[in-house]
């Protein structure tokens, strides 16, 4: 439980020192590797579920982040004229687009994370040039970076499933 006030303590400390650097949750997330030496309030949290934590951790960091910045992009061109409007709203499309294009990739970490849920190679690899387009075409460098880890996700995904395939191949 002190690891998640540690969390909540850092988070807050980046907020006030830096104005919410996306960069932080980099060093903030891996406080959460010690949730899983508290088995009496976290029973479900064990060793093999370790990086559940940190990986939902930075990918809810980022998406909340991007959407917040989303909403204060859009609001502050509110009293624009109509011609604003529709950039307004293409530039919402776009980034709230790139934004859930770039989730797959979070999803299946998160899932193999806590389960080890597998996923087919081909349903990464089709994450992969997804989020690399929402790389490119996003104007958020919250969005960017939320792209770049979910490419970074699948890609850790795909090689520690072929590990376990591999190790799996050789015992048999």
């Amino acid at each position: 439980l002190a690891a998640a006030l540690a969390f909540a303590i850092a988070l807050s400390l980046n907020d006030q020192l830096t104005g919410t650097s996306d960069a932080a949750i980099f060093a903030i997330a891996p406080l959460l590797l010690l949730l899983t030496q508290d088995p009496l309030v976290l029973w479900g949290l064990t060793d093999r579920r370790r990086y559940f934590p940190p990986a939902v951790a930075v990918s809810g960091y980022l998406a909340l982040s991007a959407a917040a910045q989303l909403v204060a992009g859009f609001r502050a061109g509110a009293d624009s004229l109509l011609d604003e409007h529709a950039r307004e709203a293409l530039y919402l499309l776009r980034n709230g687009g790139c934004l859930l294009v770039a989730a797959p990739g979070h999803v299946f970490f998160a899932r193999y994370a806590w389960n080890r849920a597998r996923v087919s190679g081909t349903m990464l690899w089709l994450a992969v040039p997804a989020a690399a387009a929402a790389l490119i075409l996003a104007d958020l460098q919250t969005t960017r970076v939320a792209a770049a880890v979910g490419i970074i996700m699948a890609v850790a995904q795909f090689v520690s499933m072929r590990r376990v395939s591999e190790v799996g191949r050789k015992l048999i």
